[in-house]
């Protein structure tokens, strides 16, 4: 393959964003994704079935709870960390790095949300990775628009009782806890740590998407499931709130860099695949394809990186780590149309890179929004219509 430093080099991001701490944790990530997760991608490709014990080995690295704090047994990492991590895992499996990111969204609520008990409880299990959390918010009636919620949890003496259905629930059939989002009250909302065995909770099985091929992301049926009002994260009419840091601060900088694991590898097979046969790497036409993507990729991983670095310093930057996530998915869309153009009709062949970076790339699409949601969510920030930063109330907690 052609040496990465002729077409991308990571010096900048590196004396503006990184330390000697994150280069060492990114090697460690890339020698176990390639000895680990990349001779297990055919598997995932063609199983019909979620690779559990590998995502729970991550889990146990600390690599899916790495923004924990030291005091809960966590690695106390950066989001900078983080990103390397999802990053990094992502370059090899699409569907490994998604596992990643979807395990740390969760992983807000019980920092931020949950009381002090409640942290003492879970936050060591999901830094170990004894357990793994979902965060359940998405519904077939309204999606993810949260206010629009119809699973309830009643209030029934000292329980609650849930009733409702999510969907499309990340890490569903590895998790042992679901971070549950509920109306407590016409206008209220709750959210709820349930046991993923608890009675009257359904998991439906395990149905392949588009892309990602051995991630997790089933829905769950509410069937009058009785939870102790222990199990409530926070307080009542707290679930707006976790909804929206998780996805904001957490959700959208993580996909962000799913996005960015898979662009790198885009980029890398184009320019292998291109530079393997004369004729390609000597027409013009090829020539501007390839250095579109090249650009596509370096902004990419400017504004992500930068999205990180902000929200480690503490700033108000909800702007950028929505922005992260638009960029991310929408250049990496078009990198993979001029990739295809490239390769022509072998970017369509079955079992191609290629022909799996683009369906990886495509199913990161609507998670925490489309691009509608991500440029209305910008204009909020430009014309300060927003309620809140979420990235500031995160920085204060």
């Amino acid at each position: 393959m052609c040496d990465r430093r002729c077409h991308h080099r990571d010096d900048q991001i590196d004396r503006d964003f990184l330390s000697s701490g994150h280069h060492a944790l990114a090697a460690a990530v890339t020698e176990f994704a390639e000895l680990h997760v990349r001779p297990r991608i055919p598997e995932l490709e063609a199983a019909e079935q979620v690779n559990a014990d590998l995502v729970r080995e991550i889990a146990r690295l600390g690599w899916i709870g790495a923004t924990i704090p030291t005091c809960y047994g966590g690695r106390g990492g950066d989001h900078r960390a983080k990103v390397l991590i999802i990053d990094r895992l992502s370059r090899v499996s699409g569907a490994i790095g998604a596992a990643a990111q979807a395990g740390d969204i969760p992983v807000a609520l019980f920092r931020w949300i949950a009381t002090p008990e409640q942290r003492r409880r879970w936050l060591p299990a999901l830094a170990s990775g004894r357990t793994l959390a979902t965060i359940a918010v998405t519904e077939p009636e309204c999606g993810g628009y949260v206010l629009g919620s119809g699973t309830t949890a009643t209030r029934d003496g000292q329980d609650y009782v849930l009733n409702g259905r999510k969907c499309f629930v990340g890490n569903s059939h590895v998790a042992g806890v679901h971070a549950v989002v509920a109306r407590t009250g016409e206008d209220e909302l709750s959210a709820f740590a349930v046991d993923s065995g608890a009675d009257g909770l359904t998991l439906h099985p395990y149905r392949p998407g588009l892309g990602l091929r051995g991630f997790s992301f089933g829905d769950l049926d509410f069937d009058h499931v009785r939870v102790p009002g222990s199990a409530r994260l926070g307080a009542q009419g707290d679930g707006l709130d976790a909804a929206y840091l998780a996805s904001v601060v957490h959700g959208r900088l993580d996909i962000a860099a799913v996005a960015l694991g898979l662009h790198h590898t885009l980029l890398e097979v184009t320019v292998e695949y291109a530079g393997g046969h004369s004729r390609l790497s000597r027409h013009e036409t090829v020539q501007q394809r390839v250095g579109q993507i090249q650009s596509n990729y370096l902004t990419a991983r400017q504004v992500v990186h930068h999205a990180a670095w902000l929200l480690d310093r503490g700033d108000d930057c909800d702007a950028e780590l929505v922005n992260a996530k638009h960029v991310a998915v929408e250049r990496g869309m078009e990198s993979v149309r001029l990739a295809q153009e490239v390769f022509g009709a072998r970017a369509l062949r079955a079992g191609e890179p290629v022909e799996r970076l683009a369906r990886d790339l495509q199913h990161l699409w609507a998670p925490a929004g489309t691009a509608d949601v991500q440029r209305y969510r910008l204009w909020q920030t430009a014309t300060r219509t927003s309620k809140s930063s979420w990235s500031r109330r995160a920085a204060v907690r």
